[in-house]
């Protein structure tokens, strides 16, 4: 069962990152709550390598389908043009000029009304930059994934990743492993007890016996 399916209440852990200046904290969650007209919630991961990891929660009062269309339209999140950088890397890019440091979004969740989107950090991509594009293929995506607006998913998870990667929650068979943000995505359905795995490029889900992987800790 997926961690998040019910977003309706938020972690106790979720707190500001005391390592960093509250002010422009403070500042950077107000600049993301007016673009993305939601509330936005900060966790602090700590110092990993050379920049701060953190990450994100946004609880929107908007369904899937409303994000698209905004976002498509400039109305949420700002994406007018895929070249300029959107909302969140300009806001992140102040936040590290005003704390001195390299600053990573190791997660980024979006609570919606009716799905979730569970966005992981993976190789070198980064989150933020990424995120127009991400939004542009689950737009692209949809018909499929919902099987013809038959079946609508409560939670998508990006990417899944290899079965070596056993720091991540989710993995498959290494040969069909992602290693970008649009290969593989982990998709709930109410009608499912586990998540099935999408393949982004083939516009379809992986055979049964290629299923998610949950790692036991």
């Amino acid at each position: 069962m997926s961690a998040y399916k019910d977003n309706s209440k938020k972690s106790d852990a979720w707190r500001f990152p005391h390592t960093l200046q509250t002010i422009s904290i403070f500042s950077f969650i107000k600049k993301i709550e007016k673009d993305f007209f939601a509330e936005v919630t900060v966790q602090n991961f700590g110092y990993i390598e050379d920049s701060f990891s953190i990450s994100l929660q946004l609880d929107c009062n908007l369904s899937l389908i409303e994000i698209l269309n905004h976002a498509n339209l400039g109305t949420w999140g700002d994406f007018k043009n895929i070249k300029d950088l959107n909302p969140l890397c300009k806001a992140l890019e102040i936040l590290e000029h005003e704390n001195n440091c390299k600053i990573a979004i190791s997660e980024f969740s979006l609570f919606l009304k009716d799905t979730s989107i569970i966005i992981n950090k993976t190789n070198n991509l980064n989150i933020s930059k990424e995120l127009n594009t991400i939004l542009r293929e689950i737009a692209s995506q949809y018909i499929y994934i919902t099987n013809g607006f038959t079946k609508k998913p409560y939670e998508i998870y990006i990417p899944v990743l290899e079965e070596n990667d056993f720091d991540m929650e989710m993995y498959i068979p290494e040969e069909c492993g992602s290693k970008s943000y649009n290969e593989y995505w982990g998709i709930y359905f109410e009608s499912e007890e586990e998540a099935v795995i999408y393949d982004v490029k083939e516009n379809s889900y992986l055979p049964e016996e290629l299923h998610l992987c949950m790692v036991e800790y």
